[in-house]
């Protein structure tokens, strides 16, 4: 099996519990021990890095407005806590940075890029400046260019391809295409991939990444029984939205 350690990665921090993406998540998630944070990043107006999961802030803030028509000081006047629960009221939304400052140096942060290639360059300084270390980051994307760009700014940096299915895809489809990607990423000189929670990726898969020279993760996992298979098959990590309770349950 690829020698690393099994990783529960906090899915927008310990967000079964506490509103996604926010620093009262990712301090639950560091609090309830989990190995990793992971989070998902937007541009605001005048260029910040935030941390979010939609590009629109009405699920979580009940305001209909997008990111990147927002400056960072307007997001910041916005509740985004109170949608999980009243005694989230006034929960802000944190910058990246904000984020940094908080992680140990023995966690890692998965970091989601959602707003393209525009923010890499932001990131590169934000590591150089808030004494992150590059073993610390993992940057990932479901688009193959922003993929490929971010492992050539980032050579030390650990890139994983985020990989999802059609809803109506059938087994055979899904299973064709886990090969491709592995082909795919092989060819591109890819970290990893890191594939949607579906039936076929199983032990064979697992092994297959493995054999070729790439990590693998899975998104989402909050099954028990889904989440002992995959890491008993020699998964890298599985991010969960119940780190914590997962944690116990694995006795890990």
């Amino acid at each position: 099996m690829y020698p690393t350690k099994f990783k529960i990665i906090a899915h927008r921090g310990s967000s079964f519990i506490s509103p996604e993406n926010t620093i009262s998540s990712a301090k639950l998630a560091i609090q309830e021990n989990a190995d990793a944070l992971e989070l998902d990043i937007h541009l605001t107006k005048d260029n910040q890095i935030v941390v979010i999961h939609d590009s629109n802030i009405k699920r979580t803030s009940g305001i209909n407005k997008k990111v990147m028509d927002l400056t960072l000081l307007e997001l910041k006047k916005i509740d985004f806590g109170s949608w999980k629960n009243k005694k989230w009221e006034n929960e802000k939304i944190p910058t990246l940075k904000e984020i940094f400052n908080i992680v140990p140096k023995d966690k890692t942060i998965f970091i989601e890029i959602k707003s393209g290639p525009d923010c890499l360059s932001i990131i590169k300084k934000l590591i150089l400046n808030e004494n992150i270390l590059d073993s610390q980051i993992v940057l990932m994307d479901f688009n193959f260019e922003t993929v490929l760009k971010a492992k050539s700014m980032f050579p030390n940096v650990e890139v994983l391809w985020l990989c999802e299915f059609e809803l109506l895809a059938t087994p055979k489809k899904k299973k064709f295409l886990l090969d491709k990607i592995i082909d795919i990423s092989v060819q591109n000189k890819i970290d990893g991939i890191n594939i949607e929670n579906v039936r076929q990726l199983d032990v064979n898969f697992i092994k297959k990444t493995h054999e070729n020279g790439l990590k693998c993760y899975c998104w989402t996992v909050d099954n028990y029984k889904r989440a002992k298979y995959l890491m008993d098959s020699g998964i890298n990590g599985i991010a969960t939205n119940k780190p914590g309770w997962m944690k116990l349950k694995l006795n890990i």
